[in-house]
This record gives structure tokens, C-alpha cells and sequence, in this order.
């Protein structure tokens, strides 16, 4: 049917003053709701919100509401995306430190009985 946002009401009360507080939600409201679907990806999401400059997204199934991203969650998502993939990167630099310093000295340790 329509999203009532927090822009909805301040361009209602500065296109009408305070009549605007007893004017109907439907008289309001974003009619062209921007919407989502559950298999969107949190990327597709995040253009979406910034091409159409919205901060929350219904997310339907056919006509039924499953619920409201918001950029809040996109944003959560996204840190916990990089701090994972930061995570891996420095597993891997660390391996492959260790596997360095293996070649250089491991071998050599391990064929002179030198005990680290």
C-alpha cells in the first residue's frame, strides 16, 4: 500500500504546517515503495538504497511482508563481511610466514638436532 518515513512527515508538515499532524498516514505516505526480495544480495540491497536514497527496504515474498531491512543492517552485514575476510587474510600471511621461515630454517633444525 505505501511506507510512512521520517522525510514523508517533515515534507507533510512543510508543504502544510501543523495540519499535517492530523492529515492521513495515506495522504502521506511513499506510495512507489523501493522494495526487496529475500534472495536479494546484501550488495544489490545497498545500491538499491543508495541509487533511491532510502534507508529502509520492505522485503516481500510475492504480497506478503516478511520484514524491513534497514541501512543499519547493510551496514552490519557489510563490517562483519570484511572483519571475516580480514580474518582470513591475515590467517593466510601468517601461513605463509610460518612456511617462509620454514624453508629458510625449519629443515636445517630438524637435520642438526638444534632443539627451538
Amino acid at each position: 500500500v505505501g511506507m510512512l518515513s521520517e522525510r514523508d512527515v517533515v515534507r507533510a508538515i512543510a508543504e502544510t504546517s501543523s495540519v499535517a499532524l492530523t492529515t492521513k498516514v495515506s495522504d502521506v505516505m511513499t506510495q512507489r515503495v523501493i522494495r526487496a526480495a529475500p534472495d536479494y544480495s546484501m550488495e544489490l540491497i545497498m545500491n538499491r538504497m543508495n541509487d533511491h536514497r532510502v534507508r529502509h527496504l520492505p522485503v516481500l515474498m510475492g504480497s506478503e511482508l516478511l520484514g524491513v531491512i534497514s541501512i543499519g543492517d547493510v551496514v552490519n552485514a557489510r563490517i562483519a563481511e570484511l572483519e571475516g575476510k580480514s580474518s582470513q587474510l591475515r590467517d593466510f600471511i601468517e601461513t605463509r610466514r610460518f612456511n617462509d621461515l620454514y624453508r629458510q630454517i625449519g629443515p636445517a633444525a630438524y637435520e642438526s638436532g638444534v632443539k627451538l
